[in-house]
């Protein structure tokens, strides 16, 4: 079974060096989009402040399958700082 590295840059990078096993490059689609999901729901509060954050998904010979990347924009700027 393939294994799937998924790296979080968010000022705290976090790269995944044991990886995981899952049937094909959808399957880390998913995974990614599921992991991100949980990221964002613990860290609302820093992401909402403008930090940014990205995700990047590689296969066993490093490269780029897939990329999350999330910017969010308030108007006026600065509306959600505390």
């Amino acid at each position: 079974m393939p294994q799937f590295f998924f790296h979080v840059y968010d000022g705290q990078d976090g790269s995944d060096f044991e990886g995981t096993d899952l049937p094909d490059r959808y399957a880390a689609g998913i995974e990614a989009l599921r992991f991100a999901g949980e990221i964002v729901k613990a860290d609302a509060d820093r992401i909402l402040r403008g930090e940014p954050w990205r995700m990047e998904v590689t296969d066993a010979e490093s490269q780029l399958i897939l990329r999350i990347n999330l910017t969010l924009s308030a108007y006026p700027l600065g509306a959600f700082a505390p």
